[in-house]
């Protein structure tokens, strides 16, 4: 008894093989060579104080701190200084606490550095 051969339909094979190249050509066209510029800006900001009591006053050491930017070169150059905002939150502070991180808003896409990393709140 012989075994039936398994048949074939080669008839696409080709056209296969094309789009298999194309496509791995389309990537290697598109993918590692399309490269985002990046932008680097150094800005210097005040520091805020968020969730502060009503009956508080406090002053910052330092009171400002600079920041810098970096991410697409298009958002790093149409990016003003209103809407970037270095803050420290005092909402779970406690009683004896002086250092607090500083934390910076900044859009999407975009990496910082902030110099110094904490600053200390004195309650006079």
């Amino acid at each position: 008894m012989t075994r039936p051969l398994a048949i074939r339909d080669d008839s696409n094979s080709g056209l296969r093989v094309i789009a298999v190249l194309m496509a791995i050509a389309l990537w290697l066209f598109v993918g590692p060579w399309q490269r985002i510029e990046t932008g680097v800006r150094k800005i210097s900001l005040p520091i805020e104080v968020k969730n502060l009591r009503a009956d508080d006053r406090v002053k910052l050491n330092p009171a400002r701190v600079e920041v810098t930017i970096e991410g697409p070169r298009t958002a790093i150059e149409h990016l003003e200084e209103g809407q970037l905002e270095a803050f420290v939150d005092l909402r779970q502070q406690t009683e004896n606490e002086t250092l607090f991180p500083v934390h910076v808003s900044v859009p999407p896409g975009v990496r910082y550095q902030v110099i110094p990393s904490e600053v200390h709140v004195i309650t006079p």
